[in-house]
């Protein structure tokens, strides 16, 4: 196990370097930079001094160099400042970090609350009025995006409950009921929606589970149906779901853009709409940056992971 995670975590250190390079030069290819769409285009200023801004920002260096300097502050806790606020990309990385991380958990445990009860009752009902309910409930999931499930949710709720996002955020810690108020309704929105397809891969392994010859053995001992499902079943069938899950979760820590913008959530996905917006390549490059870490370490442990589902795992993982 230990050769395996030491070999894991070398193979990531190319895979960053690779997208720090991807997130530094794609990011140039844009037309137009931070100072264009501060002051240039307005007219207000001179190219020369339009030119001036540009150099005390550093936006006149080589692409070499600028890099280098970049990298180089990486190692040293040095990200840089946003090019449009002033302050800190670690500080504004930071303001960021606790909204998203707070959408991710509560929309991944909406995600298995919905998921795993249905997608379970489904296959050991096959073909029940309970199995078609739950392929419904699944089908409109993945049917309705989220832009579009969060404006018939602002518009429905408006209407009915007189309700609308808080135009500011408040932190779960200051006050935690006005937060989950306005944190709720964006988490269902991705949990319901990220819930379809968790719904649909624990249906399937369930029903390939439900069919192996060990279950057919404890069934055939004449163990009660809940000890056959918890302890025989589910912790193998739940191995491909962990995988789902995992990658949804990532995708969570890297910003739903959708649903931050919607519903006016300061997160990282908004964070990295607006830097690009207005191309400020140090919160972007930074942005890209913690996303591409953290896709590569939560695989890591959803790899890890299976061992703890499956024991016959930890022979291979210690011998890969």
């Amino acid at each position: 196990m230990k050769q395996y995670l030491i070999r894991r975590l070398l193979v990531a250190v190319p895979v960053l370097i690779l997208v720090a390079i991807g997130a530094f030069s794609l990011i140039r290819i844009l037309p137009g930079d931070a100072v264009l769409n501060l002051v240039g285009e307005s007219g207000l200023l001179s190219p020369s001094q339009t030119d001036k801004i540009r150099e005390e920002l550093g936006l006149d260096q080589s692409y070499v160099p600028a890099f280098i300097s970049w990298v180089g502050g990486i190692f040293t806790g040095d990200l840089g400042d946003s090019l449009i606020t002033g302050r800190t990309v670690a500080s504004e990385i930071t303001r960021a970090i606790p909204v998203t991380l707070q959408l991710a958990i509560m929309a991944m445990l909406i995600t298995m609350l919905i998921a795993i009860p249905i997608g379970v009752m489904s296959a050991i009902r096959q073909d029940s009025i309970l199995d078609y309910a739950g392929r419904l409930i699944s089908i409109s999931g993945l049917s309705v995006p989220d832009f579009l499930a969060g404006t018939l949710v602002l518009v429905f709720v408006g209407l009915w409950l007189k309700w609308a996002p808080p135009v500011v955020f408040t932190p779960f810690f200051d006050a935690p009921a006005e937060n989950l108020k306005g944190m709720f309704i964006p988490a269902a929105i991705i949990g319901f929606r990220f819930s379809s397809t968790s719904m649909r891969m624990i249906r399937s392994t369930m029903l390939e589970v439900l069919r192996e010859d060990y279950v057919r053995t404890a069934w055939a001992k004449g163990l009660r149906e809940r000890s056959v499902i918890t302890r025989h079943a589910m912790k193998n069938a739940f191995i491909p779901v962990i995988t789902i899950l995992g990658t949804e979760f990532s995708y969570l820590l890297g910003g739903a853009v959708v649903v931050e913008s919607i519903f006016n959530l300061p997160g990282l996905g908004s964070l990295t709409l607006g830097a690009i917006t207005a191309r400020d390549y140090p919160v972007v490059q930074a942005a890209v940056l913690l996303f591409a870490t953290v896709i590569v370490f939560m695989n890591l442990i959803v790899d890890l992971s299976y061992a703890w589902f499956d024991p016959r795992i930890r022979f291979t993982a210690r011998e890969a």
